[in-house]
């Protein structure tokens, strides 16, 4: 049995006894599905965090010219993600860790509130640069976040 690129074997090139000579004559690259389930894996989670960082910016909008119903569907929709986010691996945890650190005020806020119970330190400071930077409704946002959590009135899990 032969394939078209001339390997003999539908096994990759290395063997457990090490190469097989036939196979890598082969210049095509043989990608293990393992490989390629994994490399998915990462794209989607990658995906989630840019998919996190639009729907932030967009209820920063929507609370900016009110649109509380709009504003509320996607408050919806980044808290799935969030939940993604939290079964996820630890690379995309660090991902959405530098978010605190993102050029949007909305996303900073977002990200920061959802981190306080892991990384209050980090957080608290984020919240009170947002807090002190601006006299906008992130600002407000900010502050409330942190006298709420302060009181122990916010939980997140």
């Amino acid at each position: 049995m032969g394939f078209p690129c001339g390997q003999q074997s539908s096994q990759p090139a290395t063997t457990a006894l090490g190469f097989d000579r036939i196979a890598t004559c082969n210049p095509q690259l043989h990608i293990v599905p393992n490989v390629v389930c994994k490399l998915e894996k990462s794209t989607i989670m990658s995906d989630l965090i840019n998919e996190y960082i639009s729907l932030a910016i967009e209820h920063g909008e929507t609370t900016l010219t009110g649109d509380f119903k709009r504003g509320n569907k996607i408050h919806a929709k980044m808290m799935k993600i969030v939940d993604n986010i939290k079964d996820g691996k630890p690379d995309i945890k660090e991902q959405f860790y530098t978010l605190m650190h993102h050029d949007s005020d909305s996303v900073k806020v977002w990200t920061a509130v959802t981190l306080l119970k892991t990384f209050e330190d980090e957080a608290l400071t984020v919240l009170k640069s947002i807090e002190k930077k601006d006299k906008d409704i992130f600002a407000l946002n900010a502050k409330m976040s942190i006298d709420s959590w302060t009181k122990g009135m916010l939980t997140n899990s």
